[in-house]
């Protein structure tokens, strides 16, 4: 009997900054967001992985930044899990980023909100390769 796997990814939040960094910034302003990933693998299991991530979203022009850190627990088989930290080119971040970008941007778009700025596009991956990892 084959059975079929999918990957689960549940994400916790540690750590968030935001900051403001202009008066004149409104939530109608023009900015295009980059961002920028760190990966790390905390701990391997038989039943999936855990990273540590870190993503750095800045707008440009310089209207606001905001980090969010923590953790990402992939659950699935040894090739489920290969295949969300395959990248497409060195140009692009590992599949698990768009995830974890989809499961945090209700957070996000809050938090932009809460402090007036323009929000990033919740297709910011696809749209283009504006993500750098690290």
């Amino acid at each position: 009997m084959n059975t079929l796997t999918v990957l689960d990814v549940s994400v916790t939040v540690e750590r968030i900054e935001c900051a403001r960094l202009s008066d004149r910034a409104t939530q109608d302003s023009k900015s295009t967001y980059t961002l920028n990933v760190g990966l790390l693998e905390k701990e391997r299991g038989l039943d999936g992985l855990t990273i540590n991530f870190n993503l750095e979203l800045v707008g440009s022009p310089q209207l606001a930044k905001l980090v969010v850190s923590g953790s990402a627990k992939l659950t699935g088989s040894d090739n489920d899990v290969r295949e969300a930290l395959s990248q497409e080119s060195e140009r692009t971040p590992p599949k698990v980023v768009e995830t974890i970008y989809e499961k945090l941007y209700g957070l996000i778009y809050l938090l932009t909100v809460s402090m007036r700025v323009p929000f990033p596009q919740p297709n910011l991956l696809k749209k283009s390769s504006q993500a750098t990892t690290r």
